[in-house]
């Protein structure tokens, strides 16, 4: 069972791992960047290698839809405001 502190401290690591990969892109304007969004369910399922990742301009054209990744994993795609 998950309990509602792991999740919470997994969002904490999460949040962590995401403001420290983001100073290290600003210090090195050099590296490559792309926007990717991942399967989430892969990312549970899977070994990294084999996680869906598709392009963040290409999912901006399916507004509020739901796509599917190779594994045929359905994700919903939207943009927040």
């Amino acid at each position: 069972m998950i309990s509602i502190t792991n999740v919470l401290f997994c969002f904490e690591r999460l949040d962590r791992f995401v403001c420290a990969a983001e100073k290290v892109l600003r210090n090195h304007p050099e590296v490559e960047k792309r926007h990717e969004c991942i399967c989430p369910d892969c990312l549970a399922e899977c070994p990294i290698a084999d996680v869906a990742v598709f392009d963040w301009l290409t999912l901006l054209k399916y507004d509020h839809s739901t796509i599917s990744c190779h594994r045929n994993h359905k994700m919903k795609v939207g943009v927040r405001n």
